[in-house]
């Protein structure tokens, strides 16, 4: 195809039909690049040169042009390699030209690069073919003249690569290639070292491409007098940024490189589009289809090979714009799918995955974070802020989190960064609603509802033509809240979520039933100290989102001297927006997560199976995280975005992995709490200053004072006597006892001050020290503040002296306590792994008559009973 003698009509590009099968569009049309990078040698400085992987990574990186070398073996077989001998990238000696392909192909042309690309081998011409989308140009280096090229056109245009390939040789190779088709294209080679001549022998020749040199001889007039001609510019070669920037500015097509992902970001800067992959819609390979046995979906051979999958990048158009430019905001949004998506017309379910996390954080910000030596309702001095994160261009694959799980079973994965974070537009807002109107519309856009374009702030669009348009959401911690945020928009198309270990309420995490209250191992952070580790969005936006979210709606929201709940804290309770949720909620928790506290769950877990949806939950005994056994997300996600009728709506309800057991092999239970569990009231009676009994029958006590000090952990308090906290233990346990819900404590306190932090345990004792597991030593725990004991939202400086009454559950937990233990009610004021640290001495006088705590036990008083029998 000639092309045009104007520098507009070379936007038009090389075009061409394909038919594609029935599933998918009827035409479609393959758009070459008209300008970008050039992989010399494909991704050469992170991969062994020549190869697949190096071609595959310069693929996955987004290259607009390949370039490789072609030699010809002895026995007339076509392969990629720079050097007549195969001594340097290879282990392999002496000239390519007295091998046969067969000797060639044993070689190892990887190893010298790193040890990770052992086995690499020495590619042929017609693999490399076929390895590639139909939209990258391929930069065919001819080495070895005439033969070697006929022999090269013969197998592209036989490939029908001939719209794609371009040959770079000398005037006698060129001509043997045209003599097999007068499609093949030519980047002309000849009298390189003369620019002037050498550009007037290209026009004169009609080749398609050039290759300049020497970046001082090259000259915007030069350039334009080539595109004149219809004549394409290739560079070669560079490594230098500022070098590359300048080649663009004049107006080189592509500037070839060694360096690929770093001058890719040049390429970016200046607005050219990197490259997503488009295959041919028929390879002629058998139809592959999702497997389903046992109600799960299998592993397709034809699925798991990372090396054919397709990895693209793009940004989704959102319905709002909170980082105050006047454009609605677009989240940067990667997709990794099977090559049968391009080349069977196949369309598959998505697995989902956001996060603020994927484009770098803070890094360790302790030293940023609010000091806990605070008095109680006294705001301390503002803490100082960590240094910006530097925003990170990591372009395409945005995590491989999930991949391996579900691409082979015939899923495709998505992964976003949430708004204000890596190359998402937008501010953090840590919970608000742009953080739930954000991956709604990545959904939408999987369903054909939003638009997604190629670049931020371009106008061409890409849609998910591959997708069935149902979708299914995981992750873990923050990145667990966002399929549940994502859930409460309602959006259509959202089948199933699988959050682990999710943050449901910001308040739950960062207050306590109005005490100021930290995450375990987190001693001093809070809402803003969260913003300043996960903003990492584009530099231009930092200034407006740091003066409107951090510095003003969380400044004057988030409450840091009293603890009360009020519309801040509200607008990011996801309990509060379930209304319209309406997909499958596979919950999974620890309960022993000090972090994100296994309420986070319970509460939503229990709203959703009020509202009637399908619901399931998956609890273990350890710490932050721990998804559910693959199984169960399979058949969860099989059922919902496959349609599959596996019964999983007939699974039992809840799954507890039992103390010292495999998280792969959970105990199923008809529900949580389990339906056997009844509340046990129990009563504290003798010295809790020492250790007092706590049993089912109240006796006459009075009153006891312990005296706050804010160095003593609660393992400290619970094994020692201590005028610092009231201790009162059951009997010895003759049988293990099983807890299962939520454990309340009711109390009637005063204090000597305005204020004072109230803390709670229940503990098994004795207390181990050597070997403990997590859940060993505490069974549950909570906080609260007794200014908040009449109301959540208002609370009042206590008058010293005067009683409250304050009720509150604990940490919910499913907790099988051993025979031989003890159970220990923990009454103290601060504590230190938790809550704030005010200074020593604040005395709190508990009325024991009027204390109680409520367990919720497997078989009630009467398992109490029989496990407590002297």
């Amino acid at each position: 195809m000639p092309f045009l003698s104007t520098r507009f009509a070379r936007v038009l590009l090389v075009l061409f039909s394909l038919a594609l099968g029935s599933g998918g569009r009827a035409a479609a049309e393959v758009r070459m690049p008209e300008r970008g990078l050039c992989a010399h040698r494909g991704a050469s400085d992170s991969h062994p040169e020549n190869t697949l992987a190096a071609f595959r990574a310069a693929i996955t990186l987004g290259a607009q042009m390949i370039e490789f070398d072609v030699r010809m073996t002895q026995d007339e077989h076509l392969v990629l390699l720079h050097d007549e001998t195969l001594d340097r990238t290879t282990n392999g000696r002496g000239l390519l030209a007295e091998h046969n392909l067969d000797q060639v192909l044993k070689f190892d042309a990887g190893s010298w690069k790193g040890r990770r690309h052992r086995g690499e081998r020495v590619p042929t011409l017609q693999q490399a073919l076929d390895m590639m989308p139909n939209n990258v140009w391929l930069n065919v280096h001819v080495k070895g003249g005439p033969a070697v090229a006929a022999a090269a056109a013969r197998l592209i245009v036989a490939s029908d690569r001939a719209h794609q390939c371009l040959l770079a040789c000398d005037a006698k190779s060129a001509a043997a290639a045209k003599a097999v088709s007068a499609d093949v294209k030519i980047c002309n080679m000849e009298r390189q070292q003369q620019t002037a001549a050498y550009v007037e022998n290209t026009i004169a020749a009609k080749s398609d491409f050039i290759q300049l040199l020497n970046e001082e001889n090259v000259s915007a007039q030069t350039i334009e007098q080539l595109h004149a001609a219809g004549v394409q510019v290739n560079y070669c070669c560079t490594d230098d940024a500022d070098v590359v920037k300048v080649l663009f500015e004049k107006g080189c097509d592509f500037p070839l490189t060694d360096r690929l992902k770093d001058m890719l970001l040049v390429a970016d800067e200046a607005g050219i589009e990197r490259l997503t992959p488009s295959y041919s819609a028929d390879d002629g390979s058998p139809k592959a289809v999702a497997v389903f046995e046992d109600g799960q979906a299998q592993i397709v051979p034809e699925f798991a090979d990372n090396k054919q999958w397709i990895h693209h990048d793009l940004w989704v158009e959102t319905e709002f714009d909170s980082d105050g430019d006047g454009l609605m905001d677009r989240m940067h949004v990667s997709v990794t799918r099977q090559r049968q998506t391009d080349t069977q017309a196949l369309k598959v379910p998505v697995v989902y995955v956001s996060s603020p996390y994927f484009s770098g954080t803070a890094g360790p910000i302790r030293n940023f974070f609010w000091d806990p030596r605070q008095e109680l309702n006294e705001r301390p001095p503002e803490h100082a802020k960590p240094p910006v994160i530097p925003n990170q261009s990591k372009r395409l694959i945005i995590s491989g989190s999930h991949l391996q799980a579900w691409v082979p079973r015939g899923f495709a994965v998505v992964h976003s960064a949430s708004p204000g974070t890596g190359l998402s537009q937008g501010c953090p807002t840590i919970g608000g609603d742009n953080e739930s109107l954000a991956p709604k519309a990545v959904i939408d856009w999987l369903c054909g509802r939003a638009k997604g374009f190629t670049t931020p702030y371009g106008d061409r669009q890409v849609t998910a033509y591959w997708s069935t348009g149902k979708v299914g959401m995981t992750g873990t911690s923050y990145n667990g809240t966002i399929p549940l945020a994502a859930a409460t928009t309602g959006v259509e198309g959202l089948e199933a979520i699988i959050p682990i270990a999710p943050n449901t309420s910001y308040y739950h995490y960062y207050r306590s039933n109005g005490l100021v209250r930290h995450p375990g191992g987190y001693i001093g952070e809070d809402v803003d100290v969260l913003y300043n580790f996960i903003a990492s969005g584009p530099m231009k936006n930092r200034e407006y989102c740091d003066a409107n979210v951090r510095d003003l709606e969380m400044a004057e929201g988030f409450d840091r001297d009293t603890g009360d709940y009020n519309e801040f804290w509200a607008g990011r309770d996801y309990l509060n927006d379930m209304g319209p949720m309406k997909a499958a909620l596979l919950m999974a928790h620890a309960f022993n997560d000090w972090n994100v506290m296994p309420e986070h769950s319970v509460r939503i877990y229990k709203a959703a199976q009020k509202k009637g949806l399908p619901v399931q939950c998956y609890f273990h005994q350890g710490g932050h995280g721990g998804e559910p056994p693959l199984k169960m997300m399979n058949r969860w996600f099989t059922r919902y975005l496959y349609g599959v009728e596996n019964g999983v709506e007939e699974d039992p309800k809840a799954w507890v992995v039992r103390e010292y057991e495999d998280r792969q092999k959970p105990t199923a239970y008809e529900d949580y709490p389990n339906p056997a569990a009844e509340r046990v009231t129990l009563f504290p009676s003798g010295d809790g200053l020492t250790a007092g009994e706590l049993r089912t029958e109240q006796k006459p006590t009075g009153q006891q004072t312990l005296v706050d000090q804010n160095e003593l952990p609660a393992s400290k308090l619970a094994q020692d006597a201590s005028s610092h906290r009231l201790l009162f233990v059951t009997p010895v346990l003759q049988k293990p006892l099983h807890l299962s819900g939520l454990s309340k404590i009711t109390t009637r306190l005063s204090c000597n001050k305005p204020a004072a932090n109230f803390s709670v345990a229940l503990v098994s004792l004795p207390w181990k020290t050597s070997g403990a597991r997590i859940y060993d030593n505490v069974i549950t725990r909570g906080w609260a503040d007794p200014q908040n004991a009449r109301s959540l939202t208002d609370g009042k400086p206590l008058v010293p002296g005067q009683f409250y009454d304050l009720t509150f559950e604990l940490q919910p937990d499913d907790h099988v306590v051993a025979a031989g233990q003890q159970i220990g009610l923990l009454l103290f004021s601060t504590d230190r792994e938790f809550t704030l640290w005010p200074e020593p001495g604040t005395e709190l006088t508990i009325d024991l008559d009027a204390t109680q705590i409520s367990l919720p036990l497997v078989g009630g008083e009467n398992a109490f009973q029989q496990a407590t029998a002297e």
